[in-house]
């Protein structure tokens, strides 16, 4: 499953060359993968601890923002690279495994080209994409997240809030 970021935000979508050590953050900013990883949030985090609290956690966000010094101050860092390499070999074998877990019982009709649809009106899952509000978005991310974990076919359709739940205004009328 590729539970992709969507934003609006031009500085979120925009693209950027990250040094030759950094470079594995792009694809990695894209999957929610990082965000349940060993050393996932904390990758992103480490770039720019008060950056990343600020962009709320989102690291398509933090990666456009972040400033050109601390880029070169963390690619210097051999450390860090090594940290960043682990983090996306693992991504590259999490996503390379695209056989179903092989307990599960599918129909023949179920496969990545014709997938189960999954309808919500929230998902929960991560607070840099605030498209949930409580239990039921939590319930439903924590399902996506499980369908990624044993490579279930499944596409999630629900509500896109465009300032997110919390962010809403309404009127009277």
């Amino acid at each position: 499953m590729s539970t992709e970021i969507e934003t609006d935000s031009k500085s979120a979508t925009s693209s950027r060359r990250l040094p030759p050590p950094l470079e594995p953050l792009q694809p990695l900013s894209w999957n929610y993968w990082w965000s349940w990883a060993p050393d996932g949030n904390e990758v992103f985090r480490d770039l720019d601890p008060g950056l990343w609290q600020q962009c709320e956690q989102n690291p398509r966000v933090l990666l456009a923002q972040v400033s050109d010094l601390r880029l070169a101050q963390v690619a210097a860092d051999p450390a860090f690279a090594d940290r960043i390499q682990r983090l996306s070999a693992r991504f590259g074998d999490y996503l390379s495994d695209t056989q179903p877990w092989p307990k599960l019982q599918l129909a023949r009709r179920i496969t990545r080209e014709t997938p189960i649809a999954y309808f919500c009106a929230e998902f929960g899952i991560h607070n840099s994409l605030p498209l949930y509000s409580g239990g039921l978005g939590i319930l439903a991310g924590d399902h996506l997240k499980s369908a990624s974990d044993l490579n279930l076919p499944l596409v999630a359709i629900g509500l896109f809030y465009r300032f997110g739940y919390f962010r809403q205004r309404l009127r009277r009328d």
